[in-house]
């Protein structure tokens, strides 16, 4: 028997105040992550922290102040959601122990506190800090207000353009531009598609970030044909669950690609060149470090501004690889079902443009290590924001309907 529940509306500035805090601990997060990716914050090294960074650092841990006041002050308690949150918590702690890397927890809460945010609004507040930060560099870097290092590498001339890496300016705008994608549900005009061409055209003959060139050429191409097309991916329909199951192929492809490198085979010889090397760094951390469940503290040595290593050079750039070694079995899995889920999610709400960027992200974080990487890809945190909408409404309207608990 239901009984009808009168419960008095509520004010709109109060429902909105846990939204309100998300979206201000989420701009901050952005900025204080993707301000350390900058050759201002970088100081004298990896081992010296600049004044840059101990502000960032500040920063970051007042956002998650805030997230923590947003998560308590929503009051989500359903019995289902709470089993979940407690199972992933379980995993994450299991992680956090296994690799002492405290950016699992970190993640955990942000993704968690999106439970009621809309998705939008998440990406407008990455898209706004990104670009920002993004224009700031290149700008300065080409004025002369920041350093613009510049690396040769094997005959190719790589400018950093004001980050502390050179592919940094390049990955960073594709994840803008599919983040815009997002916002405009796949719908640029031809005047967008020319600005974002050009825009890519400058990033690779500065910086010569090749996959991240050919990813984003593939990216503006591909959605000229979607808008195109009346039906826009509707055949996707003709899938359900399989959608759970395609982060995962993806993620054995990119494993097995790494784990059966063999540099006495000539095809394998020449993808591991093309690949800058990546194949055969993989296949060595695998052998070195080898897999376990919830993961290992692994000491990563690459190259920075200052061109120095502090050991040899292991680091890892597959994503698939990278969260399996760091992280584990356990955590690789939860990050796999989550894509999944957000597939499957996008595909039941009839958002084909959602899953069309999913499954170019799947496809570049292969060589990329941004499959769990906020700060570049924010597209991680949809997998629980826009979930409470319904019930707001029902608060909303003064009614709320309840089965009888007696």
């Amino acid at each position: 028997m239901n009984e009808r529940i009168n419960i008095k509306p509520q004010n709109k500035i109060n429902i909105q105040t846990p939204q309100i805090l998300f979206l201000l601990a989420f701009t901050i997060y952005m900025f204080a992550n993707v301000l350390d990716l900058t050759a201002v914050a970088f100081g004298n090294g990896n081992d010296s922290l600049s004044i840059v960074n101990l502000f960032t650092k500040m920063a970051r841990y007042g956002a998650y102040v805030l997230l923590a006041v947003k998560f308590f002050h929503a009051a989500i308690y359903k019995r289902s959601w709470i089993d979940y949150v407690m199972t992933l918590a379980v995993i994450v702690a299991g992680s956090f122990f296994g690799s002492s890397n405290k950016i699992v927890i970190f993640y955990f809460l942000i993704c968690i506190a999106a439970y009621d945010v809309q998705e939008s609004n998440i990406l407008k507040c990455s898209i706004f800090i990104q670009s920002i930060v993004l224009v700031v560099c290149v700008v300065g870097s080409q004025i002369g207000m920041i350093d613009d290092y510049v690396r040769a590498d094997g005959g190719r001339i790589r400018h950093f353009l004001g980050f502390s890496w050179t592919t940094t300016g390049a990955i960073l705008f594709l994840f803008i531009l599919l983040q815009y994608i997002y916002i405009r549900k796949g719908m640029l005009t031809i005047w967008e598609d020319i600005v974002a061409l050009g825009i890519i055209v400058f990033f690779y003959k500065m910086t010569d970030s090749r996959f991240a060139f050919l990813i984003s050429i593939f990216t503006i191409l591909f959605f000229a044909l979607y808008r195109a097309d009346s039906h826009r991916g509707r055949f996707l329909n003709q899938f359900n669950w399989q959608w759970f199951l395609v982060p995962f192929l993806v993620a054995v492809f990119a494993i097995l690609l790494h784990a059966c490198y063999n540099p006495q085979n000539a095809v394998f010889l020449k993808l591991n060149k093309l690949l800058s090397g990546r194949l055969a760094l993989g296949k060595n951390a695998l052998t070195t470090y080898g897999v376990s469940l919830i993961g290992q503290d692994i000491e990563w040595v690459g190259f920075n501004i200052s061109e120095t290593l502090t050991g040899t050079y292991n680091y890892v750039d597959c994503s698939y690889m990278k969260i399996l070694l760091d992280h584990g079995i356990l955590l690789l899995t939860v990050v796999l079902l989550a894509y999944g889920y957000i597939l499957y999610q996008s595909v039941q709400k009839k958002e084909y443009y959602l899953t069309w960027i999913i499954l170019i992200v799947l496809v570049f974080s292969i060589t990329e290590p941004r499959l769990f990487d906020i700060t570049f890809n924010p597209f991680f945190v949809l997998v629980m924001s826009g979930r409470k909408r319904t019930e707001w409404d029902d608060v909303r309207g003064g009614v709320l309907h309840a089965g009888n608990n007696t």
